[in-house]
């Protein structure tokens, strides 16, 4: 009930009777704004607002799935990314699979002859 009579009082047209100057309207009004701006930034810091527990800015589009769900669109597209990444391991994977142990054994000694050829002093 306070905030109802509270915020009445803020209202321009309702503050004062009488004539009043544009500055003394102007200088109104921007208390009025610093107040809310204030409010805004004590909501959010609490982390009210929305209640979805997605901030979104003013120009933001808001994604929603058919039942009315908010849809966080980068997590969408974060989980399609690894999805796709884990089948590329997947692939090589079976690639291995499909070759020979000796290609691989041949494979894993030509790595280890050349890490010792890098690994080696060159005398001249």
């Amino acid at each position: 009930m306070e905030a109802v009579q509270k915020e009445e009082k803020k209202q321009l047209t309702k503050r004062k009777g009488g004539l009043r100057t544009a500055a003394q309207i102007r200088q109104e009004a921007e208390e009025l704004a610093a107040e809310r701006a204030a409010a805004l930034a004590a909501e959010a810091e609490r982390g009210e607002g929305s209640g979805s527990g997605h901030a979104q800015g003013p120009g933001e589009t808001v994604h929603r799935d058919s039942s009315g769900r908010i849809v966080d669109v980068e997590k969408l597209k974060r989980e399609a990314k690894e999805k796709e990444e884990e089948e590329k391991r997947k692939a090589r994977e079976r690639e291995e699979w499909s070759k020979g142990m000796v290609q691989r054994q041949g494979r894993e000694d030509r790595a280890r002859q050349e890490r010792e050829m890098g690994e080696r002093d060159v005398a001249r």
